[in-house]
C-alpha cells in the first residue's frame, strides 16, 4: 500500500486547547519539524475523521510513516503547552483502524506520563 494509517489522540496538561481535526494536522507539521526539521511532506497529512473520543484517524504517505511516528513519540510540547500524543494504531491497513479502544476510567492520568528532574 502507498500509505499509512494512524490513530492518535492528543493529551494536554492543561485541559484548555480546543481538540480539532485542524489543531491535529498543526501538531502533525510541527512535531516533524521540530524533530526532523523542515520537510516537504506537508501536504502527504489528511486527517480522514474524529472520532466522540477527541482521537483522530490520519492517512500519511507510507515513505513518510516512520518519521510522523517518531516525531509524535517525541513530542512534548504544542504551542506552549505541554502535551503527549498516543499513538493508539497504526497500521498499513485502513480496515485494522481504530479497532478497540484501551479500557479507560474517564480520566486522563496525566502524572504517569510527566518526567520529573531527580533532585
Amino acid at each position: 500500500p502507498d500509505s499509512f494509517y494512524f490513530h492518535i489522540r492528543v493529551h494536554f496538561e492543561s485541559k484548555s486547547m480546543k481538540i480539532t481535526p485542524r489543531l491535529y494536522e498543526s501538531l502533525c507539521l510541527s512535531a516533524v519539524k521540530s524533530l526532523h526539521g523542515d520537510s516537504l511532506f506537508a501536504s502527504e497529512i489528511e486527517i480522514l475523521t474524529q472520532l466522540p473520543n477527541l482521537s483522530v484517524i490520519l492517512r500519511v504517505a507510507r515513505r513518510f510513516h516512520s518519521m510522523l511516528w517518531s516525531a509524535l513519540t517525541f513530542l512534548n510540547s504544542y504551542d506552549g503547552e505541554a502535551c503527549r500524543v498516543e499513538v493508539l494504531k497504526a497500521s498499513p491497513f485502513a480496515v485494522s483502524v481504530p479497532g478497540p479502544q484501551p479500557p479507560s476510567d474517564g480520566e486522563d492520568h496525566w502524572g504517569r506520563f510527566v518526567v520529573r528532574a531527580v533532585p
